[in-house]
């Protein structure tokens, strides 16, 4: 998921992804689930919590101004004489380059990332009356209004989705900075003829969060309503089976799904 630069400098100084924005949904999720417990349900934030506490203990006290005690951390950020501490082997110059080595594929991915085609129109079944319309509407960037025209003008390299705790969201990346996407509706998205920049695990992924969502929203109403029953519709327990079974099978297809 990608923060934009206002929602990201809520991002604790020492968790905050500063050059890109970017977190990773199956890593650093917590991060923002943190930051922003109203977009997520209390499961999904008391397990974030429990995450950044085992995997960034160090940075979670810096930022939170709590301790984390060993027995919560993972055994690599333990006392010294924790016997389960995890210890690095080789020496610190040769860890300094291995970390060296990783930037610097970093930078070259990021590279490849500017170098993709641009696109600067919408898909061929859109007539120009359709195209007009949605070319004069506004985009928000750094707050101020611009016609997405005069954005996809410059060219735009792709398009991207993601869910916020809630709802879908929709973007394009930024014509001129790669590390950065401009929020549009799901109807110029439909529309825009630039490809989805998502893996087919990251689409994937989205369903899942979309249909979970779903699902914990019926196991609240199925508890809140009684088991008589209901003459119009699915009753919420059938439509909670239906909803379950729906994310058990989009689960399969991601794990059959080669890394």
């Amino acid at each position: 998921m990608k923060l934009s630069p206002e929602r990201n400098l809520k991002i604790p100084r020492e968790l905050r992804q500063a050059r890109d924005r970017w977190y990773e949904e199956d890593s650093q999720w917590a991060v923002v689930a943190k930051t922003f417990p109203e977009e997520f349900d209390d499961r999904q934030v008391e397990m974030a919590d429990r995450s950044l506490r085992y995997w960034s203990p160090n940075e979670y006290e810096s930022a939170y101004g709590e301790h984390v005690p060993d027995n919560e951390r993972s055994p690599e950020f333990r006392a010294d004489d924790d016997p389960d501490k995890i210890r690095l082997y080789g020496t610190r110059a040769e860890r300094e380059a291995k970390a060296d080595e990783s930037a610097l594929k970093r930078d070259a991915e990021a590279e490849t990332h500017r170098a993709r085609p641009k696109y600067a129109g919408f898909t061929p079944k859109l007539t120009t009356k359709q195209a007009q319309k949605l070319l004069r509407t506004g985009v928000n960037i750094d707050g101020t209004s611009k016609s997405l025209y005069a954005v996809i003008s410059e060219g735009v390299p792709g398009k991207v989705a993601y869910f916020n705790g809630s709802k879908v969201e929709h973007y394009i990346e930024h014509p001129t900075e790669p590390d950065r996407v401009i929020p549009i509706s799901k109807q110029v998205w439909d529309k825009f003829d630039a490809p989805d920049i998502r893996t087919p695990r990251e689409r994937i992924e989205l369903d899942i969060s979309v249909e979970q969502h779903r699902v914990d929203q019926l196991e609240r109403q199925a508890k809140s309503l009684s088991s008589v029953s209901y003459d119009r519709g699915l009753q919420p327990h059938d439509e909670l089976r239906e909803a379950t079974a729906r994310v058990n099978e989009l689960r399969e297809q991601r794990d059959s799904l080669s890394d």
